[in-house]
This record gives C-alpha cells, sequence and structure tokens, in this order.
C-alpha cells in the first residue's frame, strides 16, 4: 500500500518541476553572487507551491470510489489506510528534499567550502510542514468528497494561516475589538494547523542562523485536533 501511494506521488509532475528547481538554483548558487541569500525567500516558498501542488493533485486519484472500494477490500482497515497514506506522502516529501538538500548544499559547499548545517535542517523540517497540508487536504477532501474543496486547503495554507498568526493586526485594521471575536480567532489559531508559523521559523533559520526549538512543540500539536477529525471523518463515511 505504502509502496504503491508512494510510486503515484513520487513521478507527479510539481515534484518533477521541484526537482529541475533544484538543480537550477544550485547552478546560479555558482555563478550569481548574493544568490545563497536569495535562497532564504524563493527556495522555502519553491518546495511549498510545488509540493502543495503535488499533495493536492494526488489524494482524490487516491480516494477514488472504485480505487478506494478496492483497497479497502483488502485486509486493511481505514485506520491503516489514513497511516500509510500519511506515511507514504512523508516518505516521497524526505525523497525530495533530501535530494535537494544534496544538490543545493553540494553546491553551496562548492562556493563557500562549508556546510550550511542550518540549511541542511531546513531540508530535514519542511516534510513536516507538507505532512500538516496533507492532513488537512485529506480531511476536507473526505468530508467533502468535491475536489473543489481544495481550494479552501490552498486558501488556508497561503492565506488564511498568515490571518492567524496576524490576528490582532488584522483585527485592529477591520475595526475589529470586540473580546468575543478576539477569543474565537485565537482558538482557531491554537486549533488549527500552524502551518505559516512553521514556514516562517524554516525561513527564520536560513536568514538568522538561529533554530527556535521552543517554538516546535506548539506548532506540532497544532496538528492533533485536524488529524482526530480527520480518523473520525474516515471511520464514519461511506465508501
Amino acid at each position: 500500500m505504502i509502496r504503491f501511494i508512494v510510486k503515484e506521488n513520487i513521478t507527479k509532475a510539481p515534484f518533477i518541476i521541484l526537482t529541475i528547481l533544484f538543480v537550477f538554483f544550485g547552478t546560479i548558487i555558482q555563478f550569481i553572487d548574493g544568490s545563497i541569500g536569495m535562497l532564504i525567500y524563493v527556495l522555502p516558498t519553491s518546495i511549498l507551491i510545488m509540493s502543495t501542488a503535488a499533495i493536492v493533485q494526488s489524494f482524490p486519484e487516491i480516494i477514488n470510489h472504485n480505487r478506494i472500494s478496492l483497497i479497502l477490500s483488502k485486509s486493511i482497515s481505514r485506520n491503516e489506510f489514513l497511516a500509510q497514506s500519511l506515511l507514504a506522502i512523508l516518505i516521497t516529501s524526505y525523497f525530495y528534499c533530501f535530494l535537494g538538500a544534496f544538490m543545493i548544499e553540494f553546491s553551496v559547499m562548492l562556493k563557500t567550502g562549508h556546510f550550511d548545517i542550518y540549511l541542511f535542517i531546513v531540508f530535514l523540517l519542511y516534510p513536516l510542514v507538507l505532512l500538516f497540508i496533507h492532513i488537512l487536504n485529506m480531511a476536507v477532501l473526505l468530508k467533502f468528497n468535491d475536489s473543489t474543496f481544495i481550494f479552501f486547503v490552498l486558501f488556508y495554507v497561503f492565506y488564511f494561516s498568515d490571518v492567524l498568526i496576524n490576528r490582532n493586526k488584522y483585527l485592529q485594521s477591520a475595526g475589529i475589538d470586540y473580546p468575543a471575536t478576539r477569543y474565537i480567532v485565537s482558538v482557531l489559531f491554537y486549533i488549527m494547523p500552524q502551518i505559516q508559523s512553521f514556514q516562517n521559523m524554516l525561513v527564520s533559520i536560513i536568514k538568522n542562523h538561529s533554530f527556535d526549538l521552543y517554538l516546535l512543540p506548539s506548532i506540532i500539536i497544532s496538528i492533533i485536533p485536524t488529524t482526530l477529525l480527520l480518523y473520525i471523518i474516515a471511520n464514519k463515511k461511506e465508501f
């Protein structure tokens, strides 16, 4: 099952484009001065966009009615199916992130003579960001059974998660000062996957060469409510 899903994901066009971008970034590091600094902003965003595109493209195919009915007719429970789906996307993400780490770290070493440990940490942690996105994507698609709702996932990943982080600024600019509204938005921040917080932390690691470990536990804990919701939806859904 895991091998099947990995094989489905690993050849997706966005992942292939991401590999080409890794080669491109590694090349420009050698020929353009200051290009390593540009990677601070471009690399995490490129991984996020291409990997998210691959994730939202692959899961609708996996939960196709005929295919998932065949899968669940085998000796595999729904919980095992979900766990193996999550593990498969993690394996795929680590494959491409380690591929990117090798290409770009090798190029950086040729240019500077030093191994950038902070860049490697970012590649090591980034698959967890993609796992967060995949869990949210699975929950939405299983609940609504319509790939149109993928736009909700994209909206959350690229916009609404940033709104939750900067909730006080957005509420103030909108002229909203009700304590109940602030409380509700704060609760949403803590129970929704903190994807943008994770993204900002990874950018900070590359930019500032510092690793704020205290942020990681709260970010990881934030995925628990969505994961529990996913398992509830999957076990109640009729396929």
